[in-house]
């Protein structure tokens, strides 16, 4: 996300402003459902 702030355009603002962790590991479920059916599936078929 770009911003105008007094007539210069500054780049990346967002990742200037919020923390480093708000944009890393963002709710992905169909990442974290995968992750607990290979768990369960090792668990589970033995």
């Amino acid at each position: 996300m770009h911003r105008r702030v007094d007539g210069e355009v500054i780049k990346n603002i967002r990742e200037r402003v919020f923390p480093k962790e708000w944009f890393e590991d963002v709710f992905w479920p169909e990442k974290e459902f995968a992750k607990l059916f290979r768990k369960l599936r090792r668990e589970y078929l033995k």
